[in-house]
């Protein structure tokens, strides 16, 4: 996360320079925030898998005006089972769908059911179970996010519905924020 601040320091910098330092530049800055121990979702299929976890967020004394939050298929990874690989599922209905929720970061424990809903994002696979595309690719922050996001803490909650039973692991969420 350091080195994404110093990357959004330097760039604000330059598009601040570029632009004669006269009147406000909004730039947007893609941060991927890791889940850490919550990356790895053991799922069976149909079932809602949910994980929660609490996060920081340095701004580096800047303020976040305004973002959206994304997904990137190429951070996701599905491991079906042996038995889910030789069952037949019908190629239309190979999709994750994953809802984000973001609450306070003292609300770790209830974020999962009161957190602000971001999705849910469908994640197409193709006949190898492999993510190609999302849809929505964004979802626009609210306010009470962006708020969240320069106080600098925040809980997560990441809930995925698969297709098949197996391991689906994200790599991470990108939020890119505006200044």
């Amino acid at each position: 996360m350091r080195a994404k601040l110093w990357t959004l320091v330097a760039l604000v910098a330059v598009v601040g320079w570029q632009s004669g330092g006269c009147g406000p530049s909004l730039i947007t800055i893609p941060v991927d925030v890791g889940l850490g121990s919550a990356s790895t979702f053991s799922v069976q299929a149909n079932t809602p898998e949910q994980k929660s976890f609490q996060t920081t967020f340095d701004t580096g004394g800047l303020q976040i005006g305004g973002g959206s939050i994304a997904l990137d298929p190429d951070v996701i990874t599905v491991n079906p089972t042996q038995s889910a690989k030789t069952a037949s599922v019908l190629q239309d209905q190979l999709a994750l769908e994953i809802t984000v929720r973001v609450d306070d970061f003292d609300s770790v424990a209830t974020v999962c059911d009161t957190g602000e809903q971001y999705g849910p994002f469908t994640v197409a696979l193709d006949s190898n179970y492999v993510p190609v595309s999302v849809d929505p690719p964004t979802v626009t922050l609210s306010q009470a996010t962006i708020d969240l996001l320069n106080s600098g803490q925040l809980s997560l909650c990441v809930d995925i519905v698969s297709p098949v039973d197996g391991t689906v692991i994200i790599g991470s969420l990108t939020f890119n924020v505006s200044l």
